[in-house]
Formats: C-alpha cells, structure tokens, sequence
C-alpha cells in the first residue's frame, strides 16, 4: 500500500483471505478508519497497524483473526470504536487489563472470542480507565466465573451485552 493520505480503508463483507499479519500499514499515517469486517483473514493483528495513530475506529470482526491483543494496541491513542468479535483471540483477562488503558474509548466489543476462559471478576480491573465506556460487548464467548464487580463502575455504560455467557 502507498496511499499516505488514505483516511478510510473500508474492504468489508468481501470474502478476501490471507494473513493479515503480513500487510504493513505503517505509511498509513492518516488512516481513521480500518474495516475488515466479515472475511477471511487470518494472522494476529499486525503490529504494523499501532503506527496508525490517528486511527479512531478499528473493525476486523467476523475473520479468523487468533492470539491475544497487545498492549501496543495502547498506542491508537484516538481510538473510541474497536470492534474484535466473532475471531479466535484468547487470554480475556490481558485484553481486559490492556484495554482498560485507553481513556478515550467508547466501543468495545469482544464477543466470540475467549472460549470457555474465565471472565476476571476482581477488583483489580475495577473499570476506573474505562471512564468513557458507552457500549461493551463480551457475548457468546462460554465465559465463566461470575458477572465482575467493575462493570458497575463504568459510570457512562449505555449498552452491555453478556448475552450466551455464564
């Protein structure tokens, strides 16, 4: 890719395969909004995309996508949508910790992912650098453990989604 203005890379519902791992987004220094949604892609999410930092949505639901979310992902300081469902990632509770310190996002949904782990409930993630939350989904991933105490401090949550859990 060489388009360095690119702003929006919108290539969902397309049916594309390959490893997502291999594309290098690191020119796309004007890139707000990535949508890979339902395809069939593959990899980890590529660390080349934490370079995109003016990147404020971020879909790549609906693929095939595995491993866990890494706290680079911390470096998308304008991110407010991130939509990861219906993938293969694993390690709820690291996702959890990492995501807790974005202080500006307001989407997060994780659904379908995590399979059979267990949903962390103490109150070290106590939801305190979610301050912006108004929308998170954890559905359908077979969680167990019980509901966390720390959704309760997510003072601007409008929608909650642990549909298919527990």
């Amino acid at each position: 890719m060489s388009c360095t203005n690119l702003v929006e890379l919108n290539l969902g519902f397309n049916h594309l395969e390959g490893n997502i791992s291999l594309l290098d987004f690191s020119i796309l220094g004007q890139l707000a909004k990535l949508d890979f949604v339902s395809n069939h892609f593959t990899g980890v999410i590529p660390r080349s995309l934490y370079s995109c930092k003016s990147l404020g949505a971020l879909r790549l639901s609906l693929n095939d996508l595995e491993g866990q979310i890494q706290p680079e992902i911390l470096s998308l300081e304008s991110l407010s949508f991130l939509s990861l469902s219906r993938n293969r990632l694993t390690n709820v509770t690291g996702a959890l910790k990492t995501l807790m310190g974005f202080k500006n996002i307001g989407v997060v949904i994780l659904s379908g992912n995590f399979i059979g782990e267990e949903l962390p409930g103490g109150d070290d993630n106590n939801g305190s650098m979610f301050k912006n939350l108004r929308l998170f989904g954890i559905a359908d991933c077979q969680l167990t453990g019980q509901i966390p105490r720390w959704l309760s401090n997510l003072k601007k949550l409008e929608a909650l989604d642990l549909s298919k859990e527990f």
